[in-house]
């Protein structure tokens, strides 16, 4: 899974430890970020976005401020649904 942050950064020609510098986050959290494992918080999302000098929505997903979907960058092949998947009940949400 390639995430826009990633493709932003390297299309910069940036190297991940001069953003992670530039931006004051540790190398570590900017690479979880890059892999989607983590969602970085709106100061982060902010300092990112000005080291890329991209703004924050094309990086991070809708104006809301979520991720985008793992399946909207994933290249890999997915595979269809099968008929109990499709047609399985879920209980109403507890307000």
């Amino acid at each position: 899974m390639v995430t826009p942050l990633r493709l932003h950064r390297l299309f910069s020609g940036l190297k991940a430890l001069e953003v992670a510098r530039r931006a004051g986050i540790s190398p570590t959290l900017l690479s979880r970020v890059e892999r989607g494992q983590v969602h970085p918080s709106l100061r982060v999302r902010r300092r990112l976005s000005r080291v890329l000098r991209v703004p924050e929505q094309t990086l991070f997903g809708d104006f809301w401020g979520g991720m985008p979907q793992k399946h909207a960058y994933d290249t890999r092949a997915r595979r269809a649904p099968r008929d109990d998947e499709k047609t399985r009940c879920h209980p109403p949400p507890m307000h």
